[in-house]
């Protein structure tokens, strides 16, 4: 109706996560307008959305609610305070580095890095240990990014992990770009 049809890019392919941040990090503004979460119990949107670093707006749904005072919120299907909040960050570059400056430090403080330190001071706790993830792996599911990544990072620190896959939904010929086979590789040795 606006005639923007040369402002709108539909993809409807899976792209890999490398492309979609690409993606993302031309855009003005990043807008994940969830409806609701019932169906998911996690989703790897928002922090691949935050991975682009420009200023992001959400959903005040319970799969963001992880991005509490990092990200504005607005209620599902508001479309006035969604409009609102979208006019604000376009016309106010201050606003629009706060929000990135938000986004940058929550990403360092929540990287994988980080999160395996963390678990690595609770494993500590009982000594010296061997630590095997089962779960999701070949795929591009939030279940498999997790798991994929928290068992990088640990290898990294250099922790005795290995990694299985639960064939859950799953395809054993996805490609991954990490040290994610060398792992699964360790575990079929062991």
């Amino acid at each position: 109706d606006l005639n923007l049809n040369s402002n709108v890019f539909f993809i409807t392919d899976y792209l890999p996560l490398n492309e979609s941040i690409e993606y993302l990090q031309c855009s003005d503004i990043v807008v994940l307008p969830y409806i609701n979460s019932a169906a998911q119990a996690t989703s790897s949107a928002g922090r691949t959305a935050l991975m682009a670093s420009r200023p992001t707006i959400v959903s005040d749904v319970e799969i963001f609610s992880d991005l509490e005072n990092v990200v504005p919120k607005v209620e599902p299907r508001n479309i006035k305070d969604l409009s609102e909040e979208i006019d604000k960050i376009l016309s106010d570059k201050n606003y629009q580095e706060i929000l990135v400056k938000k986004i940058k430090n929550f990403i360092e403080l929540t990287s994988w890095e980080n999160i395996a330190k963390q678990h690595m001071r609770l494993y500590k706790s009982f000594g010296d240990i061997k630590i095997d993830i089962e779960g999701q792996v070949y795929s591009y599911f939030s279940a498999s990014v997790v798991n994929r990544n928290l068992a990088c990072s640990l290898y990294d620190l250099g922790v005795d992990v290995s990694l299985k896959s639960v064939g859950l939904a799953e395809n054993p010929n996805y490609v991954m770009g990490d040290k994610t086979p060398e792992i699964v590789q360790k575990r079929a040795n062991n």
